[in-house]
């Protein structure tokens, strides 16, 4: 699954419906959906966690999912993962899906190249195969060097750079990462920012992301879903695609108001 190919439907059960590719190749349109939830509602003990979510994902997109804590944002990644079942609405899926967790989960006993071949190994890829596949990837994510080191030999930033890798390397079709910079310093997590944008310009890779960070959904997402407290809901959708990133602090901080009167209104 290394190139973007016809999609064709191969389950469509549990209101979820999951797509892989034929070998034909075939041209993708710029605006191709490739994630989409609609009117999603799930209740855990009888009280709503979400009610009616509608969201969307375009191939190349940055998607921002915003909000309090404990409003359901990890409960709809779970359910576009199929880790959970929706009781309601529909949930497409246009290919693989990549899940990157908050926590750091790099095994300690492997070296960075076999952390990041362990997608593929569990596929059934041969080891030396897929230490071919990835080693090209080491000098794009700014690990070249680092391949036989051990998690505990990487600073934070690094290690996040490996866990970024290694989720592309599962699959760059649909990456949803959890809070991926939430665990870092505020210094380390401007560079890997700012790295990750550079990423994006090279890989193109579509992605859903959670964060509590107005100021880092903002500096990277084309858009923002912003949500509510429970029963969650989409407050607003804020669409950044023709938004300059590089203007100045003032109009930065109007857009972060813009965010926070959203939030602080559902809450009163």
């Amino acid at each position: 699954m290394n190139s973007f190919q016809k999609n064709k439907k191969i389950s469509s059960q549990n209101n979820r419906n999951v797509t892989e590719k034929q070998n034909d190749t075939v041209a993708v349109e710029k605006d191709e959906i490739k994630l989409k939830l609609k009117d999603i509602s799930k209740q855990f003990g009888g009280d709503f966690a979400l009610k009616d979510i509608n969201i969307y994902v375009k191939k190349g997109e940055i998607v921002s999912l915003i909000g309090p804590s404990g409003c359901g944002k990890s409960t709809i990644f779970n359910i576009i993962a199929d880790l959970v079942k929706q009781d309601s609405g529909i949930c497409d899926v246009y290919g693989e899906i990549s899940y990157m967790y908050q926590k750091n989960l790099l095994l300690p006993y492997k070296s960075i190249i076999d952390n990041v071949c362990l997608p593929l190994t569990i596929k059934g890829v041969k080891k030396k195969d897929a230490r071919e596949e990835v080693s090209g990837y080491f000098e794009i994510f700014g690990l070249e060097g680092y391949e036989n080191r051990y998690p505990n030999e990487l600073s934070g930033g690094m290690k996040q750079r490996a866990n970024f890798m290694r989720t592309f390397v599962h699959s760059n079709d649909i990456m949803l990462l959890d809070e991926p910079f939430g665990a870092l310093d505020s210094i380390t997590k401007m560079s890997l920012i700012e790295w990750f944008l550079e990423i994006r310009k090279k890989l193109k890779p579509t992605v859903m992301l959670i964060t509590h960070d107005i100021d880092e959904a903002i500096a990277i997402s084309d858009r923002i879903y912003v949500l509510s407290n429970k029963p969650t809901v989409v407050l607003e959708e804020i669409d950044l695609s023709s938004y300059d990133k590089n203007v100045d602090i003032w109009e930065l901080s109007a857009m972060k108001k813009e965010v926070m009167k959203i939030i602080e209104d559902n809450r009163n």
